[in-house]
């Protein structure tokens, strides 16, 4: 019964940490490819389509109500691309927008590795603790305590840039080598498929073992009343 309540912790943890991606893919496709099909030109389909996630961006900060600095750089770098295409007349830079956003957070992932708080340590945190208060407490508290917490997160952010970066490189080289109508599809493609291989190999190399030291702090607190 415990390996299966863990198996269904696990698939509930990927869908919460996939589904904003996977809506941010395929809505701006599905918009591009729909508008493209009437006559509209690779530009204008594909602004159109970057509206969805630029506007759920926004959405999740102004719902925080605080810096959501995350959403911040996409929404940005979203409004850099229309700068961008404006100016060179290219609506490839609608299509390498989303390069840049994911080159940085790679340099920052590796850069944060051997901090205190990786980048690992606030991207898994909402998802492994469920926003629960005793759950953030006590991951807290691991990030001081445990040496052995601490490799982990330092293992999943250097993980993380690698892929991150990869990521990066392999969408500009799409969009170099394939033309607009085409890498507008392979583009996100390519990116779910690096981003879902790194979501399933992040639980094996640390994830799991995350989730389970979590629930030791967690269950070793319990008679203290701390999960109430």
């Amino acid at each position: 019964m415990q390996a299966t309540a863990t198996r269904r912790t696990e698939r509930g943890s990927a869908r919460q940490a996939l589904s904003p991606l996977l809506f941010d893919v395929a809505v701006p496709v599905g918009v591009y490819y729909l508008l493209t099909a009437v006559g509209v030109g690779d530009k204008l389909a594909l602004v159109a389509g970057g509206i969805v996630p630029f506007a759920r961006s926004v959405g999740s900060a102004l719902r925080r109500g605080k810096a959501d600095y995350l959403a911040i750089m996409m929404a940005a770098l979203f409004v850099l691309s229309l700068i961008l295409v404006a100016f060179t007349g290219s609506p490839k830079f609608m299509l390498v927008k989303e390069s840049f956003g994911t080159a940085l957070l790679g340099f920052w992932s590796l850069g944060s590795a051997w901090t205190a708080r990786p980048m690992t340590f606030y991207t898994a945190r909402p998802i492994l603790t469920k926003g629960q208060p005793a759950a953030l407490r006590c991951w807290d508290h691991l990030a001081e305590t445990s040496t052995q917490f601490r490799a982990i997160q330092r293992r999943l952010a250097t993980f993380w840039g690698l892929g991150l970066l990869a990521d990066a490189v392999v969408r500009i080289a799409i969009v170099e080598r394939y033309p607009v109508h085409t890498a507008a599809g392979l583009v996100p493609a390519a990116a779910v498929a690096i981003i879902v291989a790194l979501c399933l190999l992040s639980g094996p190399l640390g994830g799991l073992r995350l989730q389970r030291l979590l629930a030791a702090e967690l269950a070793a607190r319990q008679p203290e009343g701390s999960l109430s």
